[in-house]
């Protein structure tokens, strides 16, 4: 441009110059099929997304808020927020997804001037349980979800994924035995760990104890329940070439891949091993202990 430097994110420079790359003619449509009980997605457009903090070597799953790291205060992403409000007396901060992989995707900020770290806190699974089952009161289908950090969270500021599915999630399924037991179906294990509570307090007390245990894992609050999948830290994971991550979408059953060979070819047994490799030791909810 002239020689002149560009007054734009590189997140979103590089973005431009890799669909300057592909031509915007050769960006394919989203694909959807499912492939045994797992639901599968061509998404060639979330191809393009940059790697963040995914890609990057991670300890722990509580790590400070980096004031000079990326964030949802940078001044260049506020034209990306189309809501910004009081909601049971928390302001909220609503960003469209870029790259969506679900209906209605967007990305819930609570609080967000403060500078909250991705450590989720009682008080705040307090509120995205209440924020859901009010939203849903109108919104059927209404979901949000949290990777905690090293659970594939691209973002060390606190945000949940807020999406609509009228259909159950694969996860929601009835056939797997963590679900509400079904004598009519012959019930299977989940390929990792996945705790479903309808008790608020119950619910806390299992995620403190991951916290304790320094152990990553994935949340979905929706219908008055929430799905806790337990899983190990992405520092520990191999991903497979057609995976770029494995975030709650992934854990509860959604998968993403960007070539159609890939869209094609994936199996029921691979995606079901791949969840598998995630496996670790059950952590028993203390009720149960």
């Amino acid at each position: 441009m002239d020689g002149q430097q560009l007054n734009v994110p590189d997140d979103d420079l590089m973005v431009f110059l890799k669909l300057l790359a592909i031509s915007i003619d050769h960006i394919k449509p989203t694909q959807f099929r499912k492939e045994g009980l797992w639901l599968m997605q061509f998404n060639h457009i979330r191809s393009l997304r940059p790697a963040r903090m995914t890609q990057h070597k991670q300890t722990g799953i509580n790590q400070p808020y980096d004031v000079n790291g990326f964030s949802f205060n940078k001044p260049f992403l506020q034209k990306e927020m189309f809501w910004q409000g009081y909601l049971l007396n928390k302001e909220i901060s609503i960003f469209y997804n870029k790259f969506p992989f679900v209906q209605f995707h967007s990305l819930l900020v609570p609080d967000k001037a403060l500078g909250l770290n991705q450590f989720l806190t009682k008080d705040y699974h307090e509120y995205i349980w209440q924020l859901t089952g009010q939203l849903a009161e109108n919104l059927p289908g209404l979901g949000i979800a949290y990777n905690s950090y090293g659970a594939f969270a691209s973002v060390n500021h606190l945000h949940f994924h807020l999406y609509i599915y009228e259909q159950p999630l694969p996860v929601m399924h009835n056939i797997w035995s963590h679900n509400i037991s079904n004598e009519k179906i012959e019930q299977k294990s989940y390929p990792i760990q996945c705790e479903i509570f309808d008790n608020k307090n119950r619910a806390w007390e299992f995620i403190e104890q991951l916290h304790n245990l320094e152990i990553a894992y994935n949340l979905i609050y929706q219908d008055n329940k929430l799905y806790c999948l337990v899983r190990k830290h992405q520092s520990n994971t191999n991903l497979p070439n057609w995976c770029s991550g494995l975030g709650w979408y992934e854990m509860s059953g959604g998968f993403t891949t960007f070539n159609m060979s890939d869209f094609t070819k994936l199996t029921h047994d691979t995606l079901y091993k791949t969840l598998s490799e995630l496996k670790i030791t059950t952590i028993e909810p203390k009720d149960r202990i």
